[in-house]
C-alpha cells in the first residue's frame, strides 16, 4: 500500500535555502572559516578578532551575505562585494589593534609565521615578478567573491555551486557587468569548479590566480559596484 512506502527526503542542496546572513550566524560563520581556511591567523586567533570581521561585514552595504542552510542550519557561506571602493575605505572597521594580532600570534606561532611569509612575497612579489595583464578585460563594474567556504564534511553535492548562483543573480539584479574571485592556484577542485561555470583566468597576483566572468545584461541597474 502507498501507506506503507518509505518516505524519500528530497536533496538539500534542491530546497530552497539559501538567505542572507544575520549577526545571529556569526558563530556558524566562523566555524566554518575555521575548517576551511586552516591556515589563517584571522579565524584561529582571538575570537574576538573573527566575531569583529564578520559583524562588520554582515552589516556593511558593501557586501551581502549569502548562507546555504537547510533546516536553518548553516553548512555553505558566501561573501559577495558589491561595491569595492566601500568595502576598501571600511577595512579599517574589520581590522583590530596590535595587541590583539600579537596575541593571536602567539596563539599560533606556525600560522603567524606563515602569514608573515606571505606578506613578504607580496611585497616582493611586484619588484621580483611583476603582474602580468590580464587575459580578460575586467569591467569597471565588477562584484567580487571575496569568500566561498563550505563545511568539509558537506563538500561535493553542489553547495558551493548553488552559493555561485545565487550570488551571480544577486550581481545582475545590482547591475554590475561581471563577477570576479581570486584563488590559490593550488586549490584545484575550486578551480575545475569556477571554470565550468564560465569563469575566465586573468592575472596572476599575489593572493593566486584571478577569475572573472562576465554577465548578461543586468535587470534592475544600480551604480553599486
Amino acid at each position: 500500500m502507498r501507506g506503507d512506502m518509505p518516505r524519500v527526503e528530497p536533496d538539500p542542496t534542491q530546497r530552497q535555502c539559501m538567505r542572507r546572513a544575520s549577526t545571529h550566524d556569526v558563530d556558524a560563520l566562523i566555524g566554518i572559516c575555521r575548517q576551511g581556511f586552516p591556515d589563517s591567523l584571522r579565524w584561529h586567533g582571538i575570537r574576538s578578532v573573527a566575531v569583529n570581521w564578520w559583524t562588520t561585514a554582515i552589516d556593511t552595504e558593501a557586501a551581502e551575505t549569502w548562507v546555504h542552510a537547510p533546516d536553518d542550519v548553516i553548512s555553505g557561506v558566501a561573501l559577495l562585494v558589491i561595491d569595492r571602493d566601500l568595502w576598501s575605505r571600511e577595512g579599517i572597521r574589520r581590522k583590530v589593534g596590535a595587541g590583539r594580532v600579537l596575541a593571536s600570534s602567539l596563539m599560533h606561532p606556525g600560522r603567524a609565521v606563515g602569514v608573515l611569509r606571505k606578506k613578504i612575497v607580496a611585497r616582493l612579489a611586484p619588484r621580483r615578478n611583476p603582474i602580468s595583464a590580464s587575459t580578460t578585460d575586467v569591467p569597471a563594474r565588477t562584484a567580487w567573491l571575496e569568500i566561498i567556504a563550505v563545511l568539509p564534511s558537506m563538500r561535493g553535492r553542489g553547495i558551493a555551486r548553488r552559493l555561485m548562483e545565487v550570488c551571480e543573480g544577486r550581481t545582475q539584479e545590482l547591475g554590475c557587468a561581471a563577477i570576479g574571485l581570486c584563488v590559490d592556484p593550488q586549490n584545484e577542485s575550486a578551480i575545475r569548479l569556477y571554470e565550468t561555470m564560465g569563469y575566465v583566468r586573468g592575472a596572476r597576483t599575489c593572493s593566486g590566480w584571478t577569475y572573472v566572468k562576465r554577465l548578461s545584461q543586468a535587470v534592475l541597474p544600480r551604480q553599486t559596484c
